[in-house]
């Protein structure tokens, strides 16, 4: 499972010998993997009477994933990918969709993130045709539309309005769907 933020990042990891006996936070802060001041606008999302979610409020067209708009990450994916022996293992690549993401229907009105999931979707439809290809192997699964369905009954998220990660509840029913298709695959192959 690789998310939105380990992508945008990961390059950075791929240089961690760089990093070994220095000042950690210092190294990571200055590779832009740490920020150096909080960049990210946070909000929160009014989920119902007793509920508010916090939802980062970043600009969502930098979550757009294309070869094109994300070079270095697909390239960083390409070469952990080249180390796999695919006749040995089977990979799975899960898109785990952000707070925005998950409740676009209620943030309609939000002039900054009302096309995040259209944003998202266009994100998908890459990252399927990335890994569609003979040389990477690569079973793409995208879970947003059953969790988008599940958050119209109950929230995924923590209701303190203080953290942006699935609460426990949430963390679970991503799990139970993200086995139950993986078991699809493994079983029809």
């Amino acid at each position: 499972v690789v998310s939105y933020r380990i992508r945008e990042n990961l390059s950075n990891f791929f240089k961690i010998d760089k990093i070994l006996n220095q000042n950690t936070k210092a190294v990571l802060k200055k590779m832009n993997v740490l920020p150096q001041t909080s960049t990210n606008v946070i909000g929160t999302l009014q989920y119902n009477q007793e509920c508010k979610i916090k939802i980062d409020r970043g600009d969502p067209n930098k979550k757009l994933f294309s070869e094109n708009t994300l070079p270095e990450i697909a390239d960083q994916i390409k070469k952990m990918l080249d180390l796999i022996d695919f006749n040995e293992t089977k990979v799975f690549f899960s898109y785990l969709p952000a707070a925005d993401t998950i409740y676009h229907e209620k943030l309609k009105k939000d002039e900054l993130l009302k096309n995040t999931f259209l944003i998202q979707n266009k994100s998908s439809e890459n990252f399927r045709k990335f890994f569609n290809n003979s040389k990477y192997p690569v079973k793409y699964i995208d879970l947003t539309s059953q969790l988008v369905k599940l958050s119209k009954d109950v929230p995924l998220h923590p209701c303190n309005g203080k953290d942006t990660h699935f609460s426990k509840f949430g963390f679970n029913q991503y799990a139970k769907l993200l086995s139950e298709e993986v078991k699809k695959h493994i079983n029809n192959n």
